[in-house]
């Protein structure tokens, strides 16, 4: 086996929050009615700021750094 497939196989297995997301609206009932109103809730904030963030001059690459940031948070809040 080379260096690159056993560094491959070493790195642990992490689900998507878009797969963690759909697992708990697969559950149903009142978590996933709250995980539904949460994504919608999610998406229109980031929409909001990072338009804000492109018409106060902020770059494109700004935007995608605090997307990442926003991302690493809600990984954090679905795998609690």
């Amino acid at each position: 086996m080379d260096e690159r497939t056993q560094s491959l196989q070493d790195r642990p297995v992490t689900p998507h929050p878009g797969t963690i997301h759909l697992v708990r609206l697969a559950w149903g009932g009142q978590e996933a009615w709250a995980e539904m109103n949460s994504m919608v809730f999610e998406k229109i904030a980031a929409a909001t700021e990072a338009t804000a963030t492109l018409l106060t001059g902020g770059t494109p690459d700004d935007v995608v750094a605090r997307y990442r940031e926003h991302v690493a948070a809600n990984t954090q809040r679905l795998r609690a």
